[in-house]
């Protein structure tokens, strides 16, 4: 980190080191995509699990290849100011390319079947800066050479 007080620098130490060794660990995929996965209601946690699953399992048998992932499954109560209801982060790999319309396509008919794909219901939402900045983090760090 660049040394200014963030998330990063405000978490302990040993929570810092986990991060770091994940980082590490994902370091070396060739993640295609970063996205949020919302649902267009206030989801109860075992539904959006299943809808993630069955997205995960519709992309994989469509593709006819497997897909590697990574999700964060996120809310924030009513007592945070206001409530944002459940929702994924999540990463995305495969050996063949993921087509725009399969991965929009496909969570939308799980998240809202019969709506139009224009509509702003149950969006999956490329975030592509976010993604950008985790490369970045997850980048070699180049090795200090010291002259003799």
């Amino acid at each position: 980190m660049d040394g200014k007080y963030n998330w990063y620098t405000a978490i302990p130490e040993r929570d810092r080191i986990v991060i770091d060794a994940t980082a590490k660990w994902l370091r070396p995929v060739p993640w295609q995509l970063f996205v949020t996965l919302t649902f267009s209601w206030n989801v109860r946690g075992e539904t959006a699990d299943l809808k993630l699953k069955q997205w995960l399992n519709t992309v994989e048998r469509e593709l006819k290849a497997r897909v590697c992932f990574v999700a964060s499954k996120e809310c924030k109560p009513p007592s945070f100011g206001m409530e944002v209801p459940w929702h994924f982060h999540v990463l995305v790999a495969a050996q063949v390319s993921i087509p725009k319309e399969l991965r929009e396509g496909t969570w939308r008919h799980l998240v809202c079947p019969g709506v139009r794909p224009h509509s702003s219901l149950g969006a999956l939402t490329p975030d592509q800066a976010y993604f950008n900045r985790l490369r970045k983090r997850w980048q070699p760090k180049p090795k200090n050479r010291t002259s003799t």
